[in-house]
């Protein structure tokens, strides 16, 4: 997850998946917070910190914006394809935007303010852009989920086996890059047997080790 952000704006180079699924899991519970955080602080009578948990969520939100996008650039890099793959997320933005929008709208009606979240839905649906753009969010779902789909599959490949075009093996997956397998448990020789516990050799042992035993 670090990793990602000492990378923040860095768009060259390849990344392991595990840094990407790491910053992606941060991502995933920031996203979460932000959506069920203000609906459980009303519910424990903390409305009144509720405007400044969604300012902190959504700066942080955005923060997150353009090293999640150049990590993702450099895991499609790490796979050998181009980063210009990550476009596959352009479908989910407007999808995305426009949920977060009737979210807000309709989580008002929690914190009492039922009359402005009314007010702010009429006034989205007078609008005939909007109207329109409501009434195809079907298909535009749709077309997000394929694409979105289609990507995270590409995501989760193994990286290519030593550098490609786009640079060396990330340092967090090299092993699994390299694709080279464990080193197996090193066979004992004799060299690494202590000289007190090798057994004598068959010419030492026909032989007596002092005088006793001889012909005289």
């Amino acid at each position: 997850m670090f990793a990602a952000f000492s990378r923040y704006a860095d768009f060259t180079g390849r990344s392991g998946r595990s840094e990407y699924w790491l910053f992606f899991l941060f991502q995933c519970l920031l996203a979460f917070g932000m959506t069920f955080g203000p609906l459980v602080m009303a519910m424990l009578g903390l409305s009144l910190l509720v405007p400044a948990a969604r300012i902190l969520c959504a700066v942080t939100l955005v923060a997150t914006l353009v090293p999640g996008l150049s990590v993702t650039v450099r895991r499609l890099h790490d796979t050998g394809l181009t980063g210009w793959m990550a476009l596959l997320l352009l479908p989910s933005v407007p999808v995305n935007a426009t949920d977060s929008l009737m979210n807000v709208l309709v989580m008002q009606s929690y914190f009492g303010n039922a009359r402005l979240a009314w007010q702010g839905i009429a006034l989205v649906m007078s609008n005939p852009l909007m109207s329109q753009w409501i009434h195809l969010m079907p298909a535009a779902r749709t077309v997000a989920a394929v694409s979105a789909l289609a990507l995270l599959v590409v995501l989760c490949l193994k990286g290519t086996a030593g550098p490609n075009a786009y640079g060396d093996i990330p340092p967090d997956n090299t092993r699994e890059n390299t694709g080279e397998p464990r080193a197996a448990n090193p066979v004992s020789t004799a060299d690494d047997v202590p000289a007190r516990l090798r057994p004598l050799s068959s010419a030492g042992a026909s032989q007596p080790a002092s005088g006793f035993g001889r012909r005289r």
